[in-house]
């Protein structure tokens, strides 16, 4: 018995019973990314509870200050005004559910952006999934998804500028200079959106620098005109080394220059010192600094196991640097002094400043979330059923933003979101694994300098250790790093020394 070919719906001819070679492709393609696509279509579900939970987004104390100067433009003392600037952008749309919405993209687009560049590097697909799960389904990610905050904007730049970066699979192929030019953008603009963003530009550079050794060494084992190869290396190095730099330098550069536009000097915040000097208030003894006159009305007299969180020196109207007068904590003079009190106390007491960061960053490896650094705070991070109300001095702006500005929370699913972040979160304890896998998987590549894995692996320790040096400890400063620490993870299970492709 013979079979009669007939037209597939695309125009292709099959004999019948047979798939076309387009739906052999689909099908392929399905079974081979199973994985992560089950866990995409799951992540997109508990969004969209989200969103329905809680209508249209949530409010954080940060928020009211960030919508108050994207209003009235301006850069802020206190922080980097680069999510203002972002907000000022899509306020022709005057709706925040639509900020939600594009923060809910870049959430996904975390994890699916690191996801093809493991594959691109031979990394099983299964385990690149594994590895980036907790970008799609941690109920504390997905909720800062939802609030009005830069961590996600932050977050989904970082991603991109590595994305960029990682994109090309050779080990002797450098990054084009024109990808290394936006992936430098991207972390300029972070760095101008959240301070802690700034040093990691000389990661990218470092990374690079790296990266052409690297490069070099291949080429020098294959090369058959070494003037040739030679100068052709040298330029293909320096290229995305300066692009990097330079397109890096031009969003910080802008912005400390409007900066002094408006504050009389070149930064990025005028609160540098106030945060350090809170940092330094879990250590810091006057008898030990022996601080001059103008500075000993910043000692607390209390012992440091006995003072409050480091918040209280921040906003509380009992810390010392509201004491002379009362001031704003965050003004010129307060900033300088408290920064003179800080570093005084680093120089005086490094053994107890160094151990205070490492308690702080072993902190974010245990197993059990705890209330920190107040109730108020952490239930600021948490989908509740009670919200707090807004300020009334910000109500107007928020008003002149959207009309319909208020979170509207509707059950049952905001109850659902709640009962899932009980327990749909990633432990501390399996954060360190995650660290501490791709830290195994670079030292196995010490040939290569520690491979492709370096630079997301790197940034992820230095987006934990850095607050725990400069500020405090926060649950929310942890979330940035799963895309990164997950991608260097997978990086380790590369199934190929020498991955095929550019």
């Amino acid at each position: 018995m013979t079979t009669t070919p007939e037209a597939g719906d695309d125009g292709t001819v099959t004999e019948d019973g047979d798939r076309s070679p387009a739906e052999r492709r689909r099908a392929a393609f399905l079974r081979r990314h199973a994985v992560f696509l089950i866990l995409v279509t799951l992540g997109v579900l508990l969004r969209v509870v989200a969103m329905l939970g809680y209508r249209w987004h949530m409010w954080f104390t940060d928020s009211y200050e960030y919508v108050y100067f994207t209003l009235h433009l301006r850069p802020y003392g206190v922080r980097p005004s680069g999510y203002s600037l972002f907000l000022r952008a899509l306020l022709p749309l005057h709706d925040f559910g639509l900020v939600a919405v594009l923060q809910h993209l870049m959430g996904l687009a975390g994890a699916v952006l690191p996801y093809v560049v493991a594959v691109r590097h031979r990394v099983r697909p299964w385990i690149a999934a594994l590895a980036l799960a907790p970008m799609l389904l941690d109920a504390y990610e997905i909720q800062l998804e939802h609030l009005l905050l830069s961590d996600t904007l932050f977050t989904f730049l970082l991603v991109v500028a590595v994305a960029l970066t990682l994109w090309r699979t050779a080990p002797d192929a450098m990054p084009p200079w024109w990808a290394m030019a936006a992936a430098g953008l991207c972390v300029g603009f972070a760095g101008v959106t959240r301070s802690v963003g700034l040093p990691l530009l000389l990661i990218f550079a470092v990374y690079l620098a790296i990266r052409w050794i690297v490069a070099a060494r291949a080429r020098r084992r294959t090369a058959s005109g070494p003037r040739r190869t030679w100068r052709r290396l040298v330029l293909a190095g320096l290229a995305p080394i300066l692009a990097v730099a330079v397109a890096g330098a031009v969003p910080m550069a802008a912005y400390a220059d409007w900066y002094k536009s408006v504050h009389g000097e070149y930064g990025f915040s005028g609160s540098g010192g106030v945060f350090l000097y809170s940092r330094t208030m879990a250590f810091a003894k006057c008898k030990a600094m022996r601080p001059p006159k103008d500075l000993r009305p910043l000692c607390d007299p209390r012992p440091p196991a006995k003072r409050p969180s480091s918040q209280f020196y921040l906003w509380a109207a009992g810390s010392p640097l509201r004491k002379p007068g009362h001031q704003w904590v965050f003004s010129k003079a307060n900033n300088d002094r408290a920064g003179r009190f800080a570093k005084l106390a680093i120089r005086r007491q490094p053994v107890a400043y160094v151990r205070t960061v490492a308690e702080d960053t072993l902190h974010a490896f245990h197993w059990h979330r705890t209330v920190f650094p107040d109730l108020e705070t952490y239930e600021q991070y948490r989908f509740r059923t009670n919200l707090s109300p807004a300020p009334r001095w910000v109500v107007p702006t928020l008003a002149q933003y959207d009309p319909d500005w208020a979170t509207v929370v509707m059950e049952p699913y905001a109850g659902l979101m709640r009962s899932y972040q009980r327990w749909g979160y990633l432990p501390g304890t399996l954060l360190g694994g995650v660290i501490l896998g791709g830290a195994v998987g670079i030292l196995a590549r010490w040939r290569r300098l520690g491979g492709p894995a370096l630079l997301p692996w790197t940034m992820a320790v230095a987006l934990i250790i850095l607050p725990a040096m400069t500020a405090d400890f926060s649950y929310r400063y942890l979330l940035p790093t799963f895309p990164l620490a997950g991608l260097a993870l997978a990086l380790a299970f590369t199934t190929r020394r020498t991955p095929r492709g550019r």
